[in-house]
């Protein structure tokens, strides 16, 4: 669950994958909301527009009566399948324009 201002830098699936590979490679809730927020914010908000906005992010996982360590593996196994992009990065200074 996310604020707009997390949503006016990110697709749904961006955020997705973001969350994913996090999980995957074994990090908490809490510090992937973290990093979430840190990969939305701009380098610099004197100026207004986008990473500007206020942000807010709770990562809920359905572990439906299994250990988060099984998701981690199971996010593991679907990291594997996929490629990897940019969206995994944990830079915060690159562009923050959506695509058209």
């Amino acid at each position: 669950l996310a604020c707009d201002g997390i949503w006016d830098v990110l697709t749904n699936q961006e955020v997705v994958n973001f969350v994913r590979h996090r999980i995957a490679n074994g990090l908490s809730p809490m510090k992937i909301c973290e990093e979430l927020m840190m990969r939305c914010l701009a380098p610099d908000c004197q100026k207004s527009g986008l990473g500007c906005d206020n942000m807010t992010v709770v990562l809920i996982c359905f572990l439906n009566g299994e250990s988060y360590e099984a998701l981690h593996e199971r996010c593991a196994t679907l990291s594997l399948a996929g490629p990897a992009s940019d969206i995994f990065s944990t830079d915060v200074g690159h562009s923050y324009e959506r695509a058209p």
